[in-house]
């Protein structure tokens, strides 16, 4: 099998940043209860209408810069505290479970010396140390405790075969290995830690007066428990609150069963392949009563029957899961309202467009890595086994997560309009942007996986990786700009975006790169008749849009419109040629039109340079202006259309032997 990267620990990553965000929020509540009549006063006293002229604006946010670097203080002090207090947890958790295995016992010198030779084949620098645990241990797990790594066993292991004893040592140091015990149980240190970071704020919000007059609570004490569970806000807070660590505890156990597949792949990888087999053959194919099935959605290993079908066919580990991708958007999606609502106000940039590049970053780069990069691998695995990837399903289980992420967010109101994040605009335009991304690398990988001439190189995954930053951190950039604008101006703010975007140089750079990938993975043997036809189809909505624009579109109106003009009429040749890829559905129709699609715009952009020439005082910021404009305004096309070819396309499409 060839060696791929896996995205399991990205997936951790994505884990770890919705629980770190969470604190984020927990700071930033724990600041409303002490400074926020304070705050609301400043906020008052400099004027908060933020429809005010830019130059205004600039004089609140430098008004308000005071008191935002306190509530900065407090908000990025709960991530940290969480963090914190999640590392020190991390090496203290594993000894309830040490207790709970024991009475432990080093396990005897031959065990020792086969778990040295296990180590050293699994490339560790140091062995770990092995202790046979109690009568009641089935199942053997590694922790990292203070006195440093450990691997618990079950005494029945001392009665395995040495082929098989061997099997389990390479499995537990596959782990070691991949990183699996740091993630694991950082991300538990971090789960109880953010459970006193999220109950804070409501004892200083429900708690922290009574304790300020505790007489209240002996004469009314049934009236303020009632007040108390009973208020809206409470158990708004609490449900979110509940639904988060739910998710993040479910969708961690998950993962840890991808990762056991990948750990039993590694341990046969290196010799003891045979040893694994007979040892699966010898469990439960299943669970037998429906409370075990229930408790398989927290388990950590997968049952003996998926973990041997993994091992007769590695491939099945690298094909897209719709539950996968609902877990990765929804994680995602969760983390994005409060990493844009806990940024502070500064006065470089206007708030929204400010923090927006910073929570599109983080939130884009955690999706490329944790969806983005398993799109890639799952892709290289369909061409080597000519199984089709499932592209289509989970883009829609993507998007839909997203929405619902969105929504489910533990800083969410109980009904929509009331946080920047929970407006329709900004649902529909986020999750549009997600799933166009998804859908955009998906076409990508598949192309990637059939035009390759061999195993990816190791700097392959790399370049990879910052391909999928590119196209997952600019769709989010892309989507909230279009959900701000549609939310200010209505439907003409989104002819406004998509005329003029925020993000023009970064959009240009990103169609220019689509451009070069696709033109190379769609053409890697031109013919003569290849580059006539295409010329041709370029050729004719090249003519099509100029005429239009010249002998139709010649009502006076002003300078600006008749720059959207130009703007639509470049961007209109592009959109037609997309527009005729997903109409004739054919598979990978739309890479060749992602390659011809910025040709035609750049032919009808430099007719339209041409002709302005005598009157522009400056010719080459001309050219910037009508080739940078058309060029980026390809970018939501890209992804409108790439959503929209995934979303129709036919089911035997989607098998890379076709």
């Amino acid at each position: 099998m060839t060696r791929i990267l896996s995205p399991g620990a990205a997936r951790y990553g994505s884990i770890i940043l919705l629980l770190a965000t969470a604190g984020l929020f927990a700071g930033q509540h724990t600041f409303g209860p002490l400074h926020g009549r304070h705050y609301l006063e400043v906020n008052k006293d400099c004027g908060p209408d933020l429809a005010i002229a830019f130059s205004r604006h600039l004089s609140f946010v430098r008004c308000m810069s005071e008191v935002e670097q306190q509530k900065a203080w407090f908000t990025f002090g709960g991530a940290l505290m969480v963090l914190l207090l999640g590392v020190a947890l991390m090496p203290l958790l594993p000894y309830r479970l040490l207790r709970r295995a024991g009475p432990l016992r080093p396990a005897e010198q031959t065990i020792a010396v086969r778990a040295a030779d296990a180590a050293r084949r699994a490339g560790l620098h140091r062995s770990p140390t092995v202790y046979i645990g109690g009568w009641r241990l089935r199942e053997p797990f590694t922790v990292r405790v203070l006195a440093g790594t450990r691997i618990i066993v079950p005494p029945g292991l001392r009665r395995l075969p040495p082929d098989q004893i061997d099997a389990v040592l390479a499995h537990e140091m596959a782990h070691i290995r991949a990183g699996d015990v740091t993630l694991v149980w950082l991300t538990r240190g971090l789960w109880w830690a953010l459970i006193p970071a999220l109950a804070v704020p409501q004892f200083l919000i429900f708690v922290l007066p009574i304790v300020r007059e505790p007489r209240v609570l002996i004469e009314a004490p049934f009236a303020i428990i009632t007040v108390i569970f009973g208020h809206p806000y409470f158990l708004n807070y609490v449900l979110r609150s509940l639904l988060l660590l739910t998710l993040a505890a479910v969708i961690a156990s998950s993962v840890l069963r991808s990762r056991e597949h990948e750990a039993d792949l590694a341990a046969a990888a290196g010799g003891t392949e045979a040893g694994l087999l007979e040892l699966l053959h010898g469990q439960p194919a299943r669970p037998g009563r429906w409370w075990q099935a229930v408790r398989r959605l927290t388990a950590i290993h997968p049952c003996a029957r998926r973990r041997l079908a993994a091992l007769h066919d590695p491939h099945r580990t690298t094909e897209l899961r719709v539950i996968d991708a609902a877990a990765v958007g929804i994680l995602v999606a969760m983390a994005i309202p409060v990493l844009q609502m806990s940024m502070p106000l500064r006065v470089e940039t206007m708030i929204w467009t400010n923090t927006a590049h910073l929570t599109g970053l983080i939130a884009g780069t955690a999706l490329a890595l944790a969806w983005g990069l398993a799109l890639w691998r799952a892709a290289l695995g369909a061409e080597l086994t000519g199984r089709p990837i499932r592209l289509r399903a989970t883009t829609l289980a993507l998007t839909c997560a997203t929405s619902v992420g969105m929504l489910g967010h533990v800083a969410g109101e109980p009904t929509l309009s009331r946080n920047w994040s929970d407006t329709t605009p900004q649902l529909i335009c986020t999750s549009l942007a997600v799933g166009g991304a998804a859908a955009l690398s998906g076409i990508l990988a598949r192309a990637w996986a059939r035009h390759r001439t061999g195993p990816p190189s190791r700097a392959a995954w790399p370049a990879i990786a910052l391909i999928n930053i590119m196209v997952f951190a600019g769709a989010l950039w892309l989507g909230t700009d279009a959900a701000s604008m549609i939310t200010i101006k209505g439907l003409a703010g989104l002819g406004q975006f998509l005329t003029m975007t925020g993000y023009d140089e970064f959009c240009t750079a990103g169609v220019v790169t689509l451009w070069l990938l696709a033109a190379r993975w769609s053409w890697r043997r031109p013919t003569r008749r290849g580059v006539l036809g295409a010329t041709a189809v370029v050729l004719v909505p090249t003519a099509t849009a100029l005429a239009v624009r010249w002998l139709v579109l010649t009502t006076p109106t002003t300078p600006d419109w008749v720059l959207y003009r130009d703007y639509l009429a470049a961007m209109s040749t592009g959109a037609v040629l997309l527009v005729i890829a997903i109409a004739t559905r054919r598979p990978g129709g739309l890479l060749p039109a992602m390659a011809l699609a910025p040709a035609g715009t750049l032919l009808v952009s430099a007719a339209i340079w041409l002709r302005y020439l005598p009157i522009w005082p400056d010719v080459w910021m001309a050219a910037r202006i009508c080739l940078i404009g058309p060029l980026a305004m390809l970018a939501p096309a890209f992804l409108l259309a790439a959503l929209l070819a995934t979303v129709t396309e036919r089911r035997s499409a989607s098998s890379p032997g076709r």
